[in-house]
């Protein structure tokens, strides 16, 4: 019987600095794979961010679930579900945050990041090189064709600042848009999309039984995957409310991926 395991990415496959945290779950993913299970990685990143980190990490995988499940793909790029925040109601949140000068906003267009702090504007592209922009943020917001995820946080990672901006920013927007917190990050994403939305979409995609699906994260937008997921898992390092649904603690991917091997 084919298992799924849905990997959160920061904090739980890499650090915070890029670097592979267990050089062991490559080679366990890769077992994984050739015993005929599946991977996808799920992530509150977009397909446009995590492009450095695939070229300096080869991790293997059968799909990647992004922008923390409005976006879902597969291997070999071919999009299988994308969920895009209306036009307008982007560019209306993101005139909203700019009120805020502290903050750091961001938004993909399935082509670009484009990046606004107190710098200036900086944009990557899918050739995985940031680059300083001379175009304004307003005028890549009125060029963007899409809006796949926006994000937002303050300069300084504390969340001070962001806490008041979403409290007196996002409740307006609840019916347009979902939201989530990812350490001192905020991730806004089209309505009704999560990693849980996304783990569940696609096991009834690939027709795999949710009981079959293992789900590993280390944050708190990684709580609903590990509730929907047959079998959830985090670290010992992961907020309290992680650890009171996950089936157990592990040190890392490569020991659930051992718990499907056992299975």
């Amino acid at each position: 019987m084919t298992k799924i395991l849905f990997s959160d990415l920061d904090g739980t496959l890499i650090d915070h600095q890029g670097e592979l945290i267990h050089s062991q779950d490559l080679n366990a993913l890769s077992q994984l794979r050739q015993n005929g299970h599946l991977v996808a990685l799920c992530t509150g990143r977009n397909n446009i961010d995590l492009i450095p980190t695939l070229k300096k990490i080869v991790i293997p995988y059968d799909y990647l679930v992004l922008c923390n499940g409005a976006y879902i793909q597969d291997a070999q790029g071919h999009v299988l579900k994308r969920s895009d925040i209306p036009l307008d109601v982007a560019a209306s949140l993101l005139k909203a945050f700019r009120s805020y000068p502290p903050l750091v906003t961001y938004f993909c267009d399935e082509a670009h990041c484009v990046f606004r702090d107190s710098q200036g504007v900086h944009v990557l592209d899918e050739s995985g090189v940031f680059k300083d922009s001379s175009m304004t943020f307003e005028k890549w917001m009125d060029a963007a064709r899409c809006f796949t995820i926006i994000g937002v946080h303050q300069e300084d990672r504390q969340t001070d600042i962001l806490d008041h901006a979403v409290q007196s920013i996002l409740p307006a927007y609840q019916k347009a848009v979902s939201w989530s917190y990812n350490t001192a990050y905020v991730d806004i994403m089209a309505h009704g999309s999560s990693k849980q939305s996304g783990l569940v979409w696609l096991c009834k995609h690939l027709g795999i039984p949710l009981e079959d699906s293992y789900a590993i994260g280390d944050s708190f937008n990684d709580l609903g995957m590990l509730q929907a997921a047959g079998h959830g898992f985090t670290f010992q390092h992961a907020p309290s409310s992680l650890k009171e649904v996950a089936e157990s603690i592990v040190a890392g991917v490569y020991e659930v991926a051992q718990k499907i091997h056992n299975a």
